[in-house]
C-alpha cells in the first residue's frame, strides 16, 4: 500500500505531500468532490466577467470547507449537492475562455471553437491522447506501488503561414516601420514550425478601424514562389503571398471581411485604416541617449608611424602651435593636441579608442568636443519641427576628413533662398545654443555647423543623406500643430504646388512613407507615386546615375479645408474607422526569400501594413506531432480516469505534450468522474491507447469511493506555462502538483526550448502555488553546461522563495533527435547540450541543493540513473 512506503518516514515529504497522501489512500476527498458541493449563485449566461466574480466568491467559500474538511471539523456527506455548482462554473468559465483562447501564456485570443483560425498550438477544440496506463516510473510517492494513472496528451508543434514581403513597411505609433527590422530587433528568434518567432517590445500598430493595439509576435520563414503585388488607388503597393488575406469592404457581401490576395481582383475595395490616438502630446527628445546609441560605434585607432610620432613631438617642443604642427603635417590642430596628449602617457600603435559622454549643466557633449554641448533633452516644438523638416529636404552629415570621428550639419539652399537660410541659421543657434555659419557656393548657399554631437542627433533622427532620409518617430506622437510644422517646412525646403497638388518627391523610399503616414495622421488622405528612370542619363557631357522617384502628394483645397468627405466625383470613401479606396492594379512576381507575418493582441487579427488593412495569414501545414493518438472528448476522458483508478492507481497524472491547451476538455471530464464507466464498446476504442491493458485487477470499491463518489487524486504534470486564468481555474480541483522548472533564464529557454517569458512566468506560477498551501514535488533537469545558469539559478530560486519544497534533481537528461550528434535529425545549434551530463555536472547540483537546504534526497536518489550521491 502507498501510505507503507519508506519514502513517507521522511517528514519534509510528508508536511508538503499530505493532503495528496490522505485522497489517495481514500482518507480524504479529492478537491473535485468538495467543488461539486460549493453553490453558486449566477446565471450561466452571464458576461465572464460576472462569471469570474462568481468564481472568486465560489473559491473564498471552498477554501474554508477545504480546511475543514482537512481538520475533521466538516464531513463531506454532510454537504448537499447545489444545482449549481462551482464545478458547473468552471465548466462553464473554461468553454468560454476557448473561445478568446487564453490558456496558456501565448494568450493567443483566437476562437478555437469556430476553428477558423488557430493559435501557437495549432489546435482547434479537439484534444488528443496517445497513450494511458499504470506508469512506473514516476517519483516514488506518486508511482506508489501501482503506478500513476497516466494520461499522455499530444503535444503540439506548428507552422504557421508568413506572408508579407520584408520590405513590407508597418505603420507603428512611432511611423512607418519596415517588418524585417521589426523582426531583427525583437526578442528571440524561437524556432517556429520551419521558421522563426521573435517577440518585440512595446511595439504597437494599428487594426482596420485604427484602433492602437500591441505587436505580440514578428514571423519569419523561408518562401519561393509567386507574390501577389496589390496597388490601391492613393496608397503605397504591397508584396504578399497569394494566401495572405486583405481586409476588404463590399456592400453586396455584407460590408467588412478578409479575402485572400489571390482571390482579388481590380474594383475590389481596401481599407485605409485612420489611425486613432490621443490628442497629441508634449514630446521630449532625450538627446543624450540618441548619442549613446550614436558613438557606441564611433570608433578611431591612434595609429601614426614612428617617425610621425618624433616629427609631431619635435614640433611641439620647438614652440610651435598645434594649427602650426596641423599646417605641416596635414593633421587638424584639434587632432594634433590630443594626438600629443596620448603620446604623452604611451598611447602609440594601433590601439583602438571608443568616444564617450559628458553631461554638465544640463547639456551633452562628446568627450572630444569643446564646451558647450547641446542640450540633454529637448522639447520637440514647432520650431524644432520646422528646423527638422528643412533638414529632411536639403540636409546631410558628413564626416570630416582631416579629423577622425568628427561629423559636420550642412543643410543647403538655392541662391534664392536666402531667408531660408537665414532662418535655418536662426532656429539653430536658438535651440541648440551654438554658432552656425552660411557658406556661400557656386550654385548653393548653406548653413554648416561642425559640432559631432549636433551632426549625430540629426543623422540619428532623419538619416545622413538623401537616400537614407526618415521622419523622426518622435513626431508621430507630437501634436498636429507640430507635425503640420514640419510638414510644411519640408514642403517649402523641397515640395512643388502643380495641378491643385502640393507634392513632395524623394529618393528616400522611408521618408516618402512616413510623410504619407504623417498626412494620414492628420486625418488627410494622399497619394503614393513611384516613378522608375532609367538608370543613367548624360548631363553636360557627364553620365550621371538615377534614382527611383517617390512622390507623395496632397489635394491643397481638402488639406487646408479638410473637406474630404465632401469631395465628389472621387474613388474614395471616407468613414470614421477607415478610407474606402479601390484597386488599381494587381499583378504577380516572382519571389525566393524570406517573408514575414505578425500576431497583435486584437481579436481583429488585422494590422496595418503599407498603409492597407490586412489579417494574419495562417495555412493548415502543422507539424507531425498534433495529430497523434486518439480523439477524446470529456466523455471519453472520464472513462480513462474511471478506469485507471478503479484498477489502483494511486491518482491521475495529467501530462503531455502540455495538458494546459487541454484545459477545456480536462475540466468538463472531472465534472463527469465517476458519473459514468465505459461500455465494451467504449474500451475496445480506449484500448488502442492502452498498452497496459487486461494487465491489472481492479481493486474492491471500498479503496477507490468515497461516499459512494469515485475518489482520486488529480496531479497536475506540467511545464506551468500557463496563464493566471488556468491556474485560478485548477486550484480547487488539483490535489498534487508535479511541476517542471528547467530554465534559469529566458535565454536559456528561447535557444533550447523556443520558449519566451519562461522565467517570469513560471517563478510566478511556482510561488503562486506555494503560496496557496498546495501539495507539491518540482521537477528540475540538470543539463550538459547549464549547471550555473539554469541548475543554481533554479535551486537557489526555490529555496528562497519556496523553502521546504520536496525538489527532484533529475540526471536522467540524454541527447535525442535535433540534439542526439547520432540522429539524422541532429542541429548543430543543439551541441552544448549533445551530450548527457557528466558525473561532476550531477554531483555539483546535488552539492548545491543540499548546501540550500532542499529537501531534495529523498525524492532524487532513489530515481538518480548513474547511482550517485552527494
Amino acid at each position: 500500500m502507498l501510505e507503507t512506503l519508506w519514502i513517507w518516514r521522511d517528514e519534509r515529504v510528508v508536511k508538503r505531500l499530505s493532503w495528496y497522501l490522505a485522497v489517495s489512500t481514500n482518507k480524504m476527498p479529492a478537491k473535485y468532490l468538495i467543488c461539486r458541493r460549493i453553490p453558486v449563485d449566477v446565471d450561466f449566461s452571464a458576461s465572464e466577467e460576472e462569471l469570474w466574480d462568481a468564481n472568486r466568491r465560489a473559491a473564498k467559500i471552498f477554501d474554508q470547507i477545504h480546511r475543514g474538511i482537512r481538520r475533521g471539523e466538516i464531513a463531506l456527506g454532510d454537504l448537499e449537492k447545489p444545482k449549481k455548482s462551482l464545478m458547473d462554473l468552471k465548466v462553464e468559465l473554461v468553454n468560454k475562455m476557448l473561445r478568446h483562447c487564453n490558456f496558456c501564456r501565448w494568450n493567443c485570443k483566437v476562437d478555437r471553437l469556430q476553428g477558423q483560425k488557430r493559435g501557437t498550438c495549432m489546435l482547434d477544440w479537439t484534444s488528443r491522447v496517445s497513450s494511458y496506463f499504470h506508469h512506473l516510473g514516476e517519483e516514488l510517492p506518486i508511482r506508489g506501488v501501482r503506478g500513476s494513472g497516466t494520461i499522455f496528451f499530444t503535444s503540439c508543434n506548428m507552422r504557421c503561414g508568413f506572408c508579407v514581403h520584408p520590405d513590407t513597411y508597418v505603420m507603428t505609433d512611432t511611423g512607418p516601420r519596415r517588418i524585417e527590422e521589426l523582426f531583427l530587433e525583437a526578442e528571440g528568434a524561437v524556432l517556429h514550425g520551419d521558421g522563426y518567432v521573435r517577440f518585440p517590445r512595446e511595439v504597437y500598430t494599428y487594426t482596420y478601424d485604427g484602433k492602437r493595439v500591441k505587436v505580440s509576435k514578428v514571423f519569419k520563414h523561408f518562401y519561393a514562389g509567386d507574390l501577389i503585388v496589390i496597388k490601391p488607388f492613393y496608397a503605397p503597393p504591397i508584396n504578399v503571398t497569394p494566401a495572405h488575406e486583405l481586409v476588404v469592404y463590399s456592400e453586396e457581401e455584407g460590408g467588412i471581411r478578409k479575402k485572400k490576395a489571390s482571390e482579388l481582383s481590380i474594383g475590389d475595395k481596401l481599407l485605409i485604416p485612420r489611425l486613432k490616438r490621443e490628442s497629441g502630446e508634449e514630446v521630449c527628445i532625450d538627446v543624450g541617449r540618441i548619442l549613446e546609441s550614436a558613438i557606441a560605434e564611433l570608433k578611431f585607432f591612434v595609429n601614426i608611424q614612428p617617425e610621425m610620432h618624433e616629427l609631431v613631438v619635435k614640433l611641439h617642443e620647438s614652440g610651435l602651435t598645434s594649427s602650426e604642427i596641423g599646417g605641416r603635417t596635414g593633421y587638424h590642430p584639434a587632432y594634433v593636441r590630443g594626438l600629443i596628449s596620448r603620446l604623452r602617457r604611451g598611447e602609440v600603435g594601433g590601439k583602438e579608442k571608443k568616444n564617450s559622454l559628458v553631461f554638465e549643466d544640463g547639456r551633452v557633449r562628446l568627450k572630444t568636443e569643446k564646451r558647450p554641448g547641446i542640450p540633454a533633452k529637448l522639447k520637440l516644438d514647432e520650431e524644432v519641427a520646422e528646423l527638422l523638416g528643412y533638414y529632411c529636404a536639403e540636409g546631410h552629415v558628413s564626416k570630416c576628413s582631416d579629423r577622425p570621428s568628427s561629423y559636420k550639419l550642412v543643410i543647403s539652399f538655392g541662391k534664392n533662398e536666402r531667408d531660408l537660410a537665414a532662418r535655418t541659421k536662426t532656429l539653430l543657434e536658438k535651440k541648440f545654443d551654438i554658432s552656425a555659419r552660411i557658406v556661400e557656393r557656386k550654385t548653393t548657399i548653406s548653413v554648416e555647423v561642425g559640432k559631432t554631437s549636433l551632426a549625430l542627433l540629426f543623422k540619428s533622427l532623419c538619416g545622413s543623406n538623401s537616400y537614407d532620409k526618415k521622419v523622426p518617430p518622435h513626431l508621430f506622437k507630437a501634436p498636429d500643430s507640430v507635425i503640420e510644422s514640419f510638414t510644411e517646412a519640408i514642403n517649402v525646403g523641397d515640395g512643388c504646388i502643380t495641378g491643385g497638388y502640393v507634392s513632395i518627391n524623394t529618393s528616400s523610399r522611408e521618408l516618402a512613407h512616413g510623410l504619407y503616414g504623417l498626412y494620414i495622421l492628420l486625418g488627410h488622405l494622399p497619394s503614393y507615386n513611384v516613378y522608375k528612370p532609367s538608370a543613367e542619363k548624360i548631363i553636360e557631357s557627364r553620365r550621371v546615375k538615377q534614382s527611383i522617384i517617390y512622390y507623395v502628394k496632397v489635394r491643397l483645397s481638402r488639406m487646408r479645408d479638410k473637406s474630404w468627405r465632401e469631395a465628389k466625383h472621387v474613388r474614395y470613401r471616407f468613414t470614421d474607422d477607415y478610407i474606402i479606396v479601390p484597386i488599381h492594379s494587381i499583378s504577380k512576381k516572382r519571389y525566393t526569400g524570406p517573408v514575414y507575418n505578425m500576431e497583435v493582441d486584437d481579436k481583429s487579427h488585422t494590422y496595418t501594413a503599407s498603409y492597407i488593412a490586412i489579417g494574419n495569414c495562417q495555412n493548415g501545414d502543422i507539424s507531425r506531432d498534433k495529430d497523434n493518438g486518439l480523439v477524446v472528448d470529456p466523455e471519453l476522458l472520464a472513462m480513462m480516469m474511471w478506469e485507471l483508478r478503479v484498477e489502483g492507481c494511486h491518482n491521475i497524472n495529467l501530462v503531455g505534450g502540455e495538458p494546459t491547451i487541454h484545459l477545456h476538455t480536462i475540466v468538463e471530464a472531472i465534472s463527469l468522474l465517476g458519473s459514468i464507466q465505459p461500455t465494451r464498446d467504449k474500451l475496445t476504442y480506449l484500448w488502442m491507447m492502452k498498452p497496459d491493458a487486461l494487465r491489472w485487477r481492479r481493486l474492491e470499491p471500498s479503496q477507490y469511493l468515497y461516499g459512494g463518489e469515485l475518489n482520486t487524486p488529480i496531479l497536475w504534470n506540467s511545464n506551468m506555462y500557463m496563464s493566471g486564468e488556468t491556474l485560478a481555474i485548477l486550484r480547487e480541483l488539483v490535489d498534487i502538483w508535479l511541476p517542471d522548472f528547467k530554465f534559469g533564464s529566458n535565454t536559456c529557454s528561447i535557444k533550447l526550448a523556443r520558449t519566451p517569458w519562461y522565467w517570469e512566468t513560471v517563478s510566478a506560477n511556482h510561488k503562486t502555488i506555494y503560496d496557496w498551501g498546495e501539495d507539491i514535488v518540482i521537477r528540475h533537469l540538470v543539463m550538459p553546461n547549464h549547471v550555473e545558469c539554469c541548475t543554481k539559478r533554479v535551486l537557489s530560486w526555490i529555496a528562497e522563495n519556496m523553502p521546504g519544497t520536496p525538489v527532484n534533481v533529475m540526471d536522467q537528461y540524454h541527447p535525442d533527435c535535433f540534439a542526439d550528434p547520432l540522429s539524422p535529425e541532429f542541429d548543430p545549434r543543439y551541441s552544448e547540450i549533445a551530450r548527457r551530463p557528466t558525473k561532476e555536472e550531477i554531483l555539483e547540483a546535488y552539492r548545491y541543493a543540499r548546501d540550500l537546504g532542499l529537501p531534495f534526497e529523498s525524492i532524487s536518489l532513489e530515481k538518480s540513473v548513474f547511482g550517485l550521491r552527494p
